[in-house]
């Protein structure tokens, strides 16, 4: 695999800059000292804080004449009329991944990837490096988490780079690491890739990419899965049960827990995470095995001291209103991470009165994909209400029937599940519902989180008007 071309110098326009990922890129480049302008469908208040940091907003003026390349999401489509503006003035145009794998050539990448907990391994990794006195750049596909927000993003060249390499459309194929994690690889985005097996050939193709004397860190099954396509001398560690590194002890805390990490030759690395749940503890036994693979375990020993600032993605566990009814947000859509989610806040609230699970499926595919993983992993509360499917392609009675049928299942399967036709719809069922001591835990990747974060400022609100909340 030959090593992704480098960016093009100059000034840089990005079209659908409000994405997770565009921004972080946006924000890369403005370190870099470049001139960026940008635009999107959906301006708002991300797109003014990058207005702050320097971005010119140019709100769908065209784009402008003094711009060397322009960078467009994924989501943009092929006759976007700045788009086809840029190809007819001959500009470069790259894809988000083909942006970011040509700005990190330059860089030692430290790719994170894996179907489940790569954003918060990115995260631990970049930080961990930062305070083992190692000067690492970072980019994560999400808001920049509290603990890893006031370090710098951007890395000089021939530095470090941690990057969240995402799967989807084959995306993390663009970089070509110096060292990656592989927190797990499991059947998931079946419209890129409809069986497992052609999920683990992208993972693989992706860990032949690492360079030779690099080194890869994933769980044994993963690694055994993997075995012989990575280059001559790249060192595989395995973490995880049955791994080379391995979670030896954990006690949950009440703002997060206690782990204890062994190592191959009896190393002990102790970490105080400010998150729950035994997946975070794994999220962090992996960038520990990888870190100390590549820069010595007495250099990483001091950096994982200083995860515990490290207080969580944005949307991943995020309890935004602690209370006689506390209020938690996370990004669940896969069986896998919904099943965490319900785990981690046993965990986290182990004397709640009831855990109350509000459910927004993303992708009617998805749902259908794993219907029965779903209910099994949304039976573990105590009762779960839920939403239509959030998806942009399928109508809205459609995605009301899929959302119906799945509750239903639910109720079939025995648990307590009820459907509800909107937001609005499910505020007054939780206005019923809802007891003191009970925690409401809001998942989706869709929009969702906004009903969430008013769920909670109504709550706040009304505590302090002196009324039950």
């Amino acid at each position: 695999m030959t090593r992704p071309a480098r960016l093009p110098t100059g000034p840089a326009h990005l079209i659908g800059v409000a994405g997770y990922g565009m921004r972080g890129l946006a924000r890369l480049l403005l370190g870099e000292g470049r001139a960026v302008s940008g635009t999107d469908a959906a301006p708002g208040p991300a797109t003014d804080a990058l207005v702050r940091e320097g971005l010119r907003w140019t709100g769908g003026e065209g784009v402008p004449r003094d711009a060397a390349l322009v960078v467009h999401s994924a989501a943009v489509a092929p006759e976007h009329a700045e788009l086809r503006e840029a190809r007819a003035r001959g500009l470069p145009c790259l894809k988000y991944a083909a942006a970011l794998g040509a700005f990190c050539a330059e860089r030692t990448v430290l790719a994170c990837a894996g179907t489940h907990g790569k954003s918060t391994s990115t995260a631990l990794l970049a930080l961990l490096l930062r305070h083992a006195g190692i000067d690492a750049g970072w980019l994560i596909g999400a808001d920049p988490p509290p603990g890893l927000d006031e370090l710098p993003s951007n890395a000089r060249a021939g530095d470090p780079m941690a990057v969240e390499a995402c799967e989807y459309d084959c995306s993390f194929l663009q970089f070509r690491p110096r060292g990656a994690v592989i927190t797990n690889a499991e059947k998931e985005h079946v419209d890129c890739f409809p069986t497992e097996a052609a999920l683990l050939d992208a993972f693989g193709r992706f860990a032949a990419g690492i360079e030779p004397c690099g080194a890869l860190a994933a769980p044994p099954a993963v690694a055994a899965r993997l075995r012989g396509v990575t280059a001559p001398g790249v060192r595989v560690v395995t973490f995880g049960p049955g791994g080379m590194w391995d979670v030896a002890a954990r006690r949950a805390q009440d703002e997060g827990q206690d782990v204890r990490l062994c190592g191959p030759r009896g190393e002990e690395i102790d970490v105080r995470l400010s998150i729950p749940g035994e997946h975070n503890a794994l999220n962090a036994a992996g960038v520990v095995a990888l870190a100390c693979e590549l820069y010595g375990c007495e250099a990483c020993a001091r950096g994982a001291a200083a995860l515990h600032r490290f207080r969580g993605m944005r949307r991943r566990f995020e309890v935004l209103r602690r209370g006689p009814v506390t209020y938690v947000d996370d990004y669940a859509h896969h069986p896998t991470e919904v099943r965490a989610t319900v785990a981690a806040a046993r965990e986290r609230f182990p004397r709640a009165a009831r855990l109350i699970a509000v459910f927004q499926p993303h992708q009617a595919t998805r749902l259908e994909t794993f219907r029965e993983e779903f209910a099994a992993a949304l039976g573990a509360a105590d009762l779960t209400l839920v939403l239509p499917v959030f998806a942009a392609r399928e109508d809205g009675a459609a995605r009301a029937a899929a959302g119906a049928a799945f509750a239903e299942l639910m109720v079939r399967r025995g648990a307590a599940a009820e459907f509800c036709a909107d937001f609005d719809a499910a505020g007054r069922v939780l206005d019923g519902a809802c007891r003191r001591g009970d925690v409401v835990v809001c998942m989706g990747a869709g929009d969702i989180t906004e009903f969430a974060a008013a769920r909670a400022a109504a709550a706040r609100q009304a505590e302090d008007d002196g009324k039950e909340a």
